[in-house]
Order: C-alpha cells, then structure tokens, then sequence
C-alpha cells in the first residue's frame, strides 16, 4: 500500500509519461524524423521531469521509486552525464532513435500504472550497484534464450513468439520486479543446461573460453557449467 504522497506523485507521473508516449507515437506513425537536437531534449526533459515528479529526496519510497524509474530511463539516457538542471546532449545515448524512444515511453507508462494500482510491488530497499549490475546480467541471460526459443530450437523458427516490448514479457520483464535478484531465473539456465543445446563437443573448439565469462567477465552457473568444468 502506497502512501498518500506517493499515489500524488504516480498519478502525476502516470499523466505526464502518457502525453509524451502520446507524442513520441504521433512522431513514429507519421513516419518524421527529429533532429539530434530536438530527440536529444525530448528524451532529457523526460528524465527532469520524472525526477521533479518524484522528488526522491522527499522520502525512502520516493528514493526507492526513483530508482525504478532509473532503470527504465537509462533505456535513452546516460544517468552518469544526466543533469535535471542544465540539458548536456552526452546525457542521451548517441544510438537512441524515435521508435526506441516511443517503446520506451510505452513501457514506462505500463510500469507506472501498474506499480500505482498495485500489480507492481514496491521493492523493499535501495538495491546496491552490484545488485543492479547483476539483475541486469540475468535479464540479459533471460533475453538471449528468448530470442533461442523464438527461433525454435532448431534454429529454423517455430519456436514461442516472442512479444515486441521488453515490458510485455509477463514474469521475465521489468513488470515482474527486476530488482529481486533473490528470485530463481530458470530460464536462463535452462537454456544453458538444455541436453539439446550445442556446448561442447567434437563440433567445437575444446579450448573456447566460456561464454558467460565471456561476455559478462565471470561464469554465473558455478559447476553447472559444461565449459568451465570440462573433463
């Protein structure tokens, strides 16, 4: 159950973020394209105004929800560069373009309401750095076997489709609570243990290095691993 103050902020929130997904879809479905400059202050004004709505200095919550709404900003913006009060165009990301913007304003819209009507629960603390970071390796382990199941496990299609929007991802998206780095990510590493996934074997490079080292600097699947733990 939100506080009073918080439910002020959300509702605030909920009609902002909806005039500018409203916005950014026009954009996209008249098929126009915005200037570097015009994109650039679209996506920064949308972080300051997020930030003024929530004033996460006001309280825990608000400090905690913050966080959350970080989580999705960093989809356009450069949080390390990002200034509320001075618009610098190194705070957004040089590779944003106006359908990822409108996805992301979409998605953030669906986050909001549903963290105000409850569907969403409030996490129970800040999370540290390297909570964030590994919450973010495991949604990225999540994604890649989606995309595997996607194509179908013979790598020919047919396998379960896969929705366009990272927030339409029922369980596995950021709707389901990202921060709990507690919760078990089966899918992931059911990709990894498949019996029917290719790893190792007489087709491969019997000195290849992990991939989850890899790619991530460390391996997350301890002995598990048919790279790692090789005979």
């Amino acid at each position: 159950m939100v506080s009073d103050s918080m439910k002020e902020a959300l509702d605030m929130l909920t009609k902002e973020i909806k005039l500018k997904a409203d916005q950014a879809r026009k954009i996209v479905n008249l098929n126009k394209a915005m200037s570097r400059q015009e994109l650039a202050e679209f996506c920064w004004k949308t972080g300051r105004i997020t930030q003024k709505l929530v004033n996460p200095t006001v309280s825990g919550e608000r400090a905690i929800f913050w966080q959350e709404c970080k989580g999705i900003l960093k989809q356009v913006l450069n949080l390390e560069a990002f200034n509320p009060s001075q618009f610098h165009d190194e705070c957004v990301r040089q590779d944003i373009l106006e359908d990822q913007l409108s996805k992301m304003l979409d998605g953030f819209l669906s986050y909001v309401q549903k963290r105000a009507n409850g569907q969403i629960k409030a996490p129970s603390r800040l999370m540290t750095a390297e909570e964030i970071k590994l919450a973010e390796i495991e949604k990225a382990k999540e994604q890649e076997y989606a995309e595997w199941e996607g194509n179908g496990k013979d790598g020919k299609g047919g396998g379960k489709k896969r929705k366009d929007g990272w927030w339409e991802d029922g369980n596995d998206s950021w709707d389901a609570n990202w921060w709990s780095v507690e919760k078990p990510r089966k899918k992931a590493r059911e990709f990894v243990l498949k019996p029917d996934t290719p790893m190792w074997g007489d087709d491969s490079d019997p000195d290849e290095e992990c991939p989850d080292i890899m790619k991530f600097g460390k391996c997350s699947y301890g002995t598990q691993c048919g790279f790692c733990n090789r005979e």
